[in-house]
């Protein structure tokens, strides 16, 4: 189902699991990956179902994907996992579903779902109608569109080489998957995560740019939910962490590194 990146370092300790978001390929996360890598046995760059040139299939719901993603997981060789917006959710879902196969994690922009019934509709009417306008107008149209969102507004400001790269990996795909994605994976449609919180058993530290007011609330609250959340604020970015301030989110992965070799001796 998903396309899974591998390269073997065998003197190195560790598996790290790569997520990227809406409209990401393995290389999206690849300013945070490429740092911490040469520290892990191994390295998962995972092209999510509907991306490039992965399958999917329109009976898959997120928790079907969810399964799916932690079938791929040793639970012998515990995991690193860092992902980025709609990479995060799935994250959060899949160590609340199976500890047991992670070490860790890093959840850049991540919301763990919406309680109020009348908001989740409205947020799934307003996917599907996302989803309706990708396949109507095309994925290059579409990222364009994607990018003019207000909270997108900081990468404005990035160099044109990396808004350029940006661009070229927002269009690259199939309307048809991405379309999918949209419904299948968006915050609407996935189950919420809050009540589980106060169950969740491995380090994990949620990044928010600082500009990025409403994700950084969210932050707050899973911190007070779980005493294994820490957060991390990150000052003067927005809500693409991981793309606008890497060494912030590389720093946060050396910190989960750290943590969970402690945890694992105690």
């Amino acid at each position: 189902m998903d396309c899974l990146m591998f390269r073997e370092r065998p003197n190195r300790d560790g598996t790290l699991c790569a997520l990227h978001g809406f409209l990401g390929d393995d290389t999206a996360l690849e300013a945070v990956v490429g740092e911490v890598e040469p520290m892990f046995a191994r390295v998962e760059r995972v092209v999510l179902p509907g991306h490039a040139r992965e399958p999917w299939r329109d009976e898959w719901t997120f928790d079907a994907v969810v399964a799916r993603l932690i079938e791929r997981r040793s639970a012998v060789d515990p995991a690193v996992i860092v992902g980025y917006s709609m990479g995060a959710r799935l994250a959060l879902a899949m160590i609340l579903r199976a500890p047991e196969r992670f070490s860790g994690a890093v959840l850049v922009g991540v919301d763990p779902g919406i309680e109020d019934a009348p908001l989740r509709e409205s947020r799934c009417a307003w996917e599907r109608s996302m989803a309706d306008a990708l396949l109507r107008d095309g994925t290059a149209a579409f990222a364009e569109r994607w990018a003019a969102m207000d909270i997108f507004a900081t990468q404005r400001g990035l160099p044109e080489a990396v808004r350029c790269a940006l661009d070229a990996r927002r269009s690259q795909h199939d309307p048809r998957g991405v379309a999918w994605a949209m419904r299948a994976l968006g915050t609407g449609s996935m189950p919420s995560q809050w009540s589980a919180l106060g169950a969740l058993a491995v380090p994990t530290v949620v990044v928010t740019g600082a500009l990025d007011t409403k994700f950084t609330a969210i932050a707050g609250k899973m911190a007070e939910a779980s005493a294994r959340v820490t957060r991390r604020v990150v000052e003067g970015v927005g809500h693409d962490v991981t793309l606008e301030a890497p060494e912030s989110v590389v720093d946060a992965l050396r910190w989960v590194i750290a943590r969970s070799h402690v945890d694992a001796s105690e």
